[in-house]
């Protein structure tokens, strides 16, 4: 058992840390001391009677109200704040029920009367967590639950004031005869305190000696009356703080928390604001939240005064203020227009209580570009290189690689592999038409995130924050630049086979996420005319894009259901589809008409394909390109953790039933591919590439690289069946005054193909060898094209290929 601390006493159990994020304005105030680090009790002499300072009755029911807290193997400290009949809120530390330094826990144990004969452990839902305050409420139900602390009382605090604080340091360190540990009473006295910019007191300075383990406890004065939660000290020194009861209060009373807002002129007279915040909320009593905007010329006045008063609860700043309504529980962007004559604003955030109770924020001035962003035409799909079928033999080759590969990603439209090698600190680009490296790029930092497209290969070094891009045609770094993201990156995606855009997920915590994308060419950021209504980019999220670039596949694999997520990109627009169900790896095909999961196919709309060849216990993986894919079955043993080698058929998006089971592959199976976990799913294992012959896979080592023949032509006259199909991928995109010119490839059992153009634009043309051409003209091309060609061969049969074209303007 851990207790949750940094400091380690001689002979005791390791410890963990979490850095609170509330301490971050202090690190400036503080910049004279070595460290600020979460977590505290404060001890100074211990309590030896309640005559001595508390009254036998208020120790009684302050000791009673005092949980120990126990999350995974760590331990902390909180406290009764309200009671119900059957249940009660407990207030502690957010860095208590952290279950690393970015997530944290749904549930919790927490012990009541720890160490008596009355001991009982009770399981509590984590209901809100505030990261900014530090500050989280838990709610367990039962009967018979002790009273609440006194939080109500309005308590004068000075410095010199004799507080006592109640916890449980070291965790399971000072536990007897099995059972957990007694609380402990310590004394100290009220040193300072640390007031914010708005003259609020921030939190409580306390002098004392200090223990670890007991984040979250009670700090009281001698009447029992709460004046903090202990949640921080200061390394090697006796002065610790306490997060005043006010700032708990705000909390339980429902407040909004990590406030973002940033606002661009659309036209003269408004401005789209880009908005995010979090909702703390866990007794339900938040109705309604409304952004209050003004222009600042009109209130320049009313501001000084309010700013000059510094005052403690802010009333609405001017009558005037125009009200958008928010989001509630919000986590993402959202987006409103707003009136703006002008080049500055004044904003509030309103909140409207179920208890009646109304609230502003601190009125706060923003201001606003002046003009709207340059909108950059984005590449999509674009000319690949040219990917030549590998020579080898029919028995295979083994090609092994300099270690074992981190990460893996498609690159150049299929012709490369880039392969992450953590411990050489290299990208290596991996040729598949030669089956060799040919180059390596360096990626000197800790957390690398990488991507490639048809040309490129880019990388995001987050603790540098550069984003760097390499060409893989000279194989040249050719730009780095910061990168202006907003959190901590936690994921990073781009199309194989295009030219962006570039996506990259950051996130704050549990709290807040953002999903960005970014300009292959520039590396800047694209500005948006439509974001999605959720980013969920948290840690543990994972995308995949498609080849060109045009659909992101998301799941998560810290929640469940891990969720089936397709984010769709077109110019300065990205429409988001969501289903809330668990299906393992979401990754489209390679223009991102439809999505392979470990649980059958879907639409780019999150919609089960009816036709898709769902079996349970099988994984789709889609071929680099073309509407080929394989289906492996997965042995019964292989889920025991058995060597028992798959079934592998190569199947067809428009076709219900296999084309034919495969040879053997040389292909391990993990117990998590099903679900997903591993951000090593199967798609990075297995690599189908129909254009350069052969199959690929990764080794369970990850070291070596297994290379299979395939030719697409005898395996299919291999299968008996007379088949007419399309081989090509059609084009998503075309701007406006540029010539169309697409070549059929058909694949057909009998020969004789025949095609007719049965729908499309004026001017539209398509020769008997398959070959569509289109001058799109610039002023007069709609912005959606459909077209639909049938084709037929000498065997009678007849098929349609049907796509749509979008031309930008």
């Amino acid at each position: 058992m851990r207790y949750i601390s940094s400091l380690v006493p001689e002979n005791a159990c390791q410890t963990r840390s979490f850095p609170a994020p509330v301490l971050e304005g202090l690190r400036s105030q503080l910049s004279f001391w070595l460290l600020v680090v979460p977590v505290l009790v404060l001890v100074g002499k211990s309590v030896a009677c309640a005559a001595d300072g508390l009254s036998e009755d208020v120790l009684t029911r302050l000791k009673n109200a005092t949980v120990m807290v126990e999350v995974g193997d760590a331990t902390g400290t909180g406290f009764v704040v309200q009671r119900e009949a059957d249940s009660a809120l407990i207030a502690t530390n957010a860095h208590v029920v952290a279950s690393n330094v970015n997530n944290f826990w749904e549930h919790t144990s927490v012990v009541f009367g720890g160490g008596s004969t009355e001991e009982r452990v009770l399981v509590a839902d984590v209901l809100a967590v505030d990261v900014t305050s530090d500050l989280a409420i838990l709610k367990v139900s039962a009967r018979d639950l002790p009273e609440p602390v006194d939080i109500d009382f309005p308590v004068e605090i000075r410095e010199t004031l004799s507080v006592y604080i109640l916890g449980y340091p070291y965790g399971e360190s000072l536990a007897t005869k099995g059972n957990h540990p007694a609380i402990t009473v310590a004394e100290g006295n009220v040193a300072s305190f640390r007031r914010d910019s708005e003259n609020r007191v921030e939190l409580v300075q306390i002098d004392g000696s200090i223990n670890p383990g007991s984040s979250g406890g009670p700090v009281v004065d001698a009447a029992g009356h709460l004046i903090g939660v202990a949640t921080a000290k200061v390394k090697g020194t006796q002065i610790g703080f306490a997060i005043p009861t006010e700032t708990l209060t705000s909390v339980l009373r429902g407040n909004v928390s990590e406030i973002d807002i940033s606002g661009r002129k659309i036209n003269r007279d408004q401005c789209q604001l880009s908005i995010q915040l979090q909702t703390i909320d866990p007794k339900d009593n938040i109705q309604s939240v409304k952004l209050m905007t003004v222009d600042k010329q009109g209130v320049e006045s009313e501001l000084e005064n309010a700013i000059a008063n510094r005052l403690i609860e802010w009333p609405q700043l001017s009558p005037t203020m125009a009200e958008s309504q928010l989001k509630l529980g919000s986590k993402n962007s959202q987006r409103v227009t707003v009136a703006a004559p002008n080049a500055a604003l004044v904003y509030q955030i309103k909140m409207l209580r179920r208890d009646g109770g109304i609230s502003w924020t601190r009125p706060m001035v923003l201001e606003i570009l002046e003009t709207p962003p340059k909108k950059t035409p984005v590449a999509m799909a674009i000319d690949a290189p040219e990917i030549k079928p590998v020579e080898m033999n029919n028995t295979g080759k083994t090609i092994a690689l300099p270690g074992p590969v981190k990460d893996i990603v498609v690159g150049g439209g299929g012709r490369f592999l880039v392969m992450h090698f953590e411990t050489l600190q290299k990208l290596a680009v991996f040729d598949v038409s030669e089956l060799k490296i040919v180059t390596y790029f360096p990626v000197d930092d800790q957390q690398v995130f990488f991507a490639a497209g048809a040309e490129h290969v880019v990388a995001l070094m987050a603790e540098k924050n550069t984003i760097t891009r390499w060409s893989l045609k000279t194989f040249e770094r050719e730009l780095t630049k910061l990168v202006p993201i907003p959190y901590e990156a936690t994921t990073f995606s781009m199309g194989a086979a295009s030219g962006g855009p570039i996506l990259i997920g950051s996130a704050r915590g549990s709290s807040v996420s953002s999903v960005d994308f970014f300009d292959l060419r520039t590396l800047e950021q694209i500005e948006l005319d439509k974001a999605p209504d959720r980013a969920d980019m948290h840690r543990g999220t994972q995308v995949r894009a498609s080849a060109d670039g045009s659909v992101f596949g998301v799941w998560r694999t810290s929640v469940s259901p891990s969720g089936i997520k397709a984010l769709h990109f077109n110019g300065n627009e990205v429409t988001e589809y969501y289903e809330h169900d668990s299906a393992g790896y979401v990754v489209p095909n390679s223009n991102g008409t439809v999505l392979f999961t470990a649980n059958g196919l879907f639409t780019n709309q999150v919609e089960a394909v009816a036709s898709s060849i769902r079996r349970q216990a099988n994984l789709a993986v889609p071929a680099v390109h073309g509407d080929y894919y394989l289906s492996i079955g997965i042995p019964e043993g292989s889920r025991q953790g058995e060597a028992k080698q798959p079934r592998v058929f190569l199947c067809r998006i428009d076709q219900k039933t296999p084309l034919v089971m495969l040879p053997a592959i040389p292909l391990h199976l993990v117990d998590g591919d099903i679900w997903s976990r591993d951000p090593m799913t199967i798609d990075k294992r297995v690599f189908l590439i129909p254009r350069a012959e052969v199959i690929l896979t990764l080794v369970e080592t990850r070291d070596k690289l297994e290379a299979v023949r395939f030719d697409l032509d005898a395996t299919l006259d291999s299968s008996g069946l007379d088949y007419l199909f399309i081989h090509s991928v059609p084009p998503k995109f075309i701007s406006a005054g540029e010539v169309l010119e697409y070549q059929l490839e058909v694949k057909s059992k009998r020969g004789g193909v025949r095609y007719s153009l049965e729908s499309g634009p004026d001017g539209m043309t398509l020769t008997k060898d398959g070959f569509i051409r289109w001058e799109t003209d610039l002023e007069s091309a709609p912005e959606k094209q459909t077209i639909i060609v049938s084709l037929s061969d000498d065997s009678g049969q007849s098929i349609f290929h049907t796509f749509v074209l979008q031309v930008r303007k």
